[in-house]
């Protein structure tokens, strides 16, 4: 499993928050075993979340206890190397939701992307958190209506 930025877990929290999801999930493609295992995770009681933290699921496998499961896939460039995973026990989701975690998938896809330029070592470190910071407040402030 690779290892998570800070922003990609303040990421999985400011979606979880917004859409007033149970748990959201960031999961990475495992290319050996065909997994999807969990990185990042938010929950909304400690329980859940600690049940989430590092579990592995088959690609395309449904979630058991949740009554409604939005997923978006988490792309890097054209490759899709995850999902964003948003449950919840209530209400289904609304094209709301759906559209608030797509951009959050593709802001995730931007963090990995600048997580692996920082660890190749192009360009200065401390801009890049900025930048990756300021990403997240938006994604925040997007989802507050503000």
């Amino acid at each position: 499993m690779r290892e998570s930025p800070d922003a990609l877990q303040a990421l999985t929290e400011a979606i979880g928050t917004a859409v007033h999801a149970d748990a959201a999930i960031v999961r990475f493609a495992d290319e050996r075993s065909g997994q999807l295992i969990a990185g990042p995770v938010w929950a909304s009681s400690s329980a859940l979340s600690a049940e989430l933290v590092g579990s592995r699921r088959p690609s395309g496998a449904g979630e058991d206890g949740a009554r409604s499961v939005l997923r978006v896939p988490i792309r890097r460039g054209e490759d899709v190397v995850g999902e964003l995973e948003l449950l919840r026990h209530g209400d289904s989701f609304d094209d709301d939701d759906a559209s608030l975690a797509e951009s959050a998938a593709a802001q995730a896809g931007l963090v990995l992307v600048a997580a692996e330029l920082a660890v190749r070592g192009d360009g200065p470190e401390g801009r890049r958190k900025r930048e990756l910071a300021l990403a997240g407040e938006a994604l925040a402030i997007a989802a507050s209506g503000n």
